[in-house]
């Protein structure tokens, strides 16, 4: 069971709530909310239904818009990247992951080395995750012609070999 709408909702007007009685020389230059779910939306009372969903959306876009806030979302037994669009996220901003220990631990590390770039960044892009990092994050047990998992540096010579 998810209440997927009914937490987001809440947390984003929490998150917004505390960060608007801070300061202002106190408030972080940047948020990043990042949606982490192994299932769709199915249990939110507050926020259920196609009204919830709307209200969500709005909330993520006037956050985006207004506070400059970047969305990350990632899920595992659906699409992703169309679940993520329906709420307004960037699609670039969402992976879908395998649901396994393997799965998780891909999905986190790209997610770490995404957000690390993306802060460390002079110019405003998206998290954007990699193609690879798509394709590792929903298989991530490919193996090698060694016969040992594919590291993601593996499969993006082997993608980029691929395509030559």
């Amino acid at each position: 069971s998810t209440a997927l709408q009914d937490t987001m909702a809440h947390t984003i007007k929490a998150v917004g709530e505390k960060l608007a009685a801070l300061p202002e020389d106190q408030r972080p230059g940047q948020v990043i909310f990042c949606v982490v779910t192994d299932g769709e939306e199915n249990m939110s009372k507050e926020y259920g239904g196609e009204r919830g969903r709307l209200a969500v959306a709005e909330m993520i876009k006037h956050q985006t818009e207004v506070y400059s806030w970047d969305f990350i979302y990632l899920g595992a037994n659906q699409d992703a990247v169309q679940v993520g669009a329906s709420y307004g996220i960037a699609s670039a901003n969402a992976l879908t992951y395998a649901a396994s220990d393997a799965g998780v631990d891909v999905m986190f590390r790209s997610v770490s080395d995404n957000v690390k770039s993306y802060r460390s960044s002079r110019s405003k892009r998206d998290i954007a995750f990699s193609a690879v990092q798509r394709k590792q994050a929903i298989d991530p047990d490919v193996i090698t012609s060694t016969g040992k998992v594919a590291s993601l540096s593996d499969l993006a010579k082997a993608i980029d070999d691929a395509s030559k």
